[in-house]
């Protein structure tokens, strides 16, 4: 089947309140061979992130300009996370890797880049994000089954350079220098170690281990960066915290999202980039298992769920929620208080609609065309 662009105005949200409204639901980009995953808008600029369930090896993330048409793409692994650092430049962290990046005309240009390997992530730290000059990161502690979480100071920790950048993913092949965090390489080649004392903890262990979700898992790393500080949703404890960068880093916000019932109920976190808005999503699983069935098909059976819509608003030293609308979607981006899904029909195409949040969104002109296959 194919997806085409065209303009309509369906049910897309109700709110939260007794008066329940309707908002029109807005088609802006389709392509019927392509899967995306994640969605994120730099300016007019639109990331895409693709990847082909039956090929692994074809992961890419495309940019998209203003009249939708792709003008580069960068080939990734998939189990990748995003920071948005400015109108134009952008982090991605994945398995082992992590690249700083620019748009400039129109292109995704690389800045830096390093690696961290295994044994870098059980000694040190497992690096999420450089920010403020600083590795925010953390440690897996598998004797409580959970994450503690720490930083280093980026102008105390050395790195080993590499000439020749071993692999063309992520654009490290750009570069001439790649640098590489790795214990072992350091312990032969330096005749010495790191220095264990650089590790310094974000805030105490027990505001992440205890009170442990472990299901559903909805929501996954997930971050935000607005001036000098930095907000990331931590999933197993169901928390968000903000931290201070203008200096060493410091927690200045923590808050647990409430769960009702915990078997059903999932939260994830979302950032208005431009407006520097928090959000948050609770799924809420509404699947009807037919009665008498046994447990192992009731498993196997296709999840239902509905949204909810939440503002979360920054207090002293926590935040607020405040409800917004219902959802019939999961939501992936909130951009200028315009909420983005995506739509998947039989694992073949994608369809990325809007939704206002403002009933008086004034709507600009424009023709929207379907480019097709890349």
């Amino acid at each position: 089947m194919h997806l085409k662009i065209i303009y309509s105005l369906v049910l897309g949200l109700l709110a939260l309140s007794s008066a329940a409204q309707e908002l029109p639901r807005n088609l802006v980009y389709a392509n019927e061979n392509l899967v995306f995953e994640k969605l994120y808008i730099l300016k007019d600029q639109k990331l895409l992130h693709f990847s082909d369930e039956k090929r692994q090896n074809r992961r890419f993330v495309y940019l998209l300009n203003e009249q939708n048409v792709v003008t580069d793409t960068l080939q990734v692994e998939g189990n990748d996370y995003f920071l948005l650092t400015s109108d134009s430049t952008f982090s991605i962290r994945g398995l082992s890797e992590y690249g700083s990046y620019i748009l400039d005309e129109h292109k995704i240009q690389i800045r830096s880049a390093f690696v961290s390997y295994v044994s870098f992530h059980n000694e040190m730290i497992e690096p999420n994000f450089i920010v403020g000059g600083y590795i925010i990161g953390s440690k897996y502690d598998q004797s409580r089954d959970c994450v503690s979480y720490h930083y280093v100071d980026g102008n105390k920790l050395e790195a080993l350079g590499s000439l020749s950048s071993p692999t063309y993913k992520y654009g490290f092949d750009e570069l001439d220098t790649l640098y590489m965090f790795n214990m072992e390489m350091y312990e032969e080649y330096k005749g010495r170690a790191y220095d264990k004392g650089l590790i310094q903890s974000l805030f105490n262990k027990s505001k992440s281990c205890l009170s442990r979700m472990t299901y559903p898992i909805y929501g996954r790393l997930s971050a935000s960066l607005d001036q000098d500080t930095y907000t990331f949703y931590e999933r197993k404890a169901g928390k968000i915290f903000s931290i201070d960068i203008s200096g060493e880093p410091k927690l200045t916000r923590e808050f647990q999202f409430p769960l009702k019932k915990a078997r059903i109920e999932g939260w994830k976190y979302l950032f208005d980039f431009k407006l520097k808005k928090h959000y948050a999503v609770k799924r809420i699983d509404i699947t009807q298992i037919p009665e008498g069935l046994n447990k192992r098909k009731a498993r196997k059976m296709e999840k239902e769920y509905s949204y909810e819509l939440y503002e979360l608003l920054p207090l002293k030293n926590t935040f607020e929620l405040k409800p917004l609308y219902k959802l019939r979607f999961d939501p992936v981006l909130v951009d200028n208080d315009l909420i983005y899904e995506i739509i998947q029909e039989n694992k073949k195409g994608s369809a990325i609609f809007f939704h206002p949040l403002d009933p008086n969104y004034e709507y600009k002109k424009s023709n929207y065309l379907d480019y097709g296959s890349k």
